[in-house]
């Protein structure tokens, strides 16, 4: 099924919501992070959110490199869930079906890659550590599949707890300055003082 038709402008949006998902998740995560960025060079808009996946730690077992993965992978996942979210949100002819097309066909970044190709491949690594291998295929492809919906549930409930922030964050990364025609890049100083912005006026508004 395929998705809604978008203007430029509704477009641009989408990205900024999906990258903005990513900046977030990574903070929430504990990665480092740097800014996002949005470019409509090659006629429909994609971006990036730089973030620093390094470990903290030395990944000395096991465990440790699993919850990197998993986390790595929740980082992921939160673009293509604030894509969603924004399709819920700003197109009436979103429906159900929609939703697996926007993780199959997503945000493009900027090197011409989407969450999916790394997610799949992040995927792989994470089931063999968790699960013992099988040669039968569509056995393990549903073990991977199984994994990968626990994965992306866990950084649903996380994405819940930011989502109204990352929607009005969206709103003023919308209205900063282009650096040029065709890329709007947002600093990540620029992205902690929007962040400050959205906070003191969710905590004005409770008041």
């Amino acid at each position: 099924m395929a998705l809604p038709k978008l203007s430029e402008q509704q477009d641009v949006r989408r990205v900024i919501h999906h990258e903005l998902g990513h900046w977030l998740m990574a903070r929430e995560v504990g990665f480092k992070i740097g800014g996002v960025c949005v470019d409509t060079y090659r006629g429909k808009a994609a971006g990036a959110a730089t973030v620093f996946p390094k470990p903290s730690n030395k990944l000395v077992s096991a465990q440790a490199v699993e919850e990197y993965l998993t986390n790595r992978i929740m980082v992921l996942c939160a673009g293509v869930i604030a894509e969603i979210e924004w399709y819920v949100k700003n197109t009436p002819n979103f429906k159900t079906e929609n939703i697996n097309d926007v993780y199959e066909n997503g945000v493009i970044d900027t090197s011409g890659l989407t969450d999916k190709g790394r997610i799949d491949e992040l995927m792989i690594i994470l089931t063999g550590i968790r699960t013992e291998p099988t040669a039968i295929k569509i056995e393990a492809d549903q073990t991977q599949r199984n994994l990968f919906i626990e994965v992306y549930e866990e950084a649903r409930r996380i994405f819940v707890g930011f989502k109204d922030k990352l929607f009005a964050l969206a709103k003023l990364v919308e209205n900063e300055k282009w650096t040029s025609v065709t890329e709007l890049t947002v600093p990540n100083n620029r992205l902690i003082e929007l962040d400050e912005i959205t906070t003191a006026s969710s905590m004005e508004t409770t008041r």
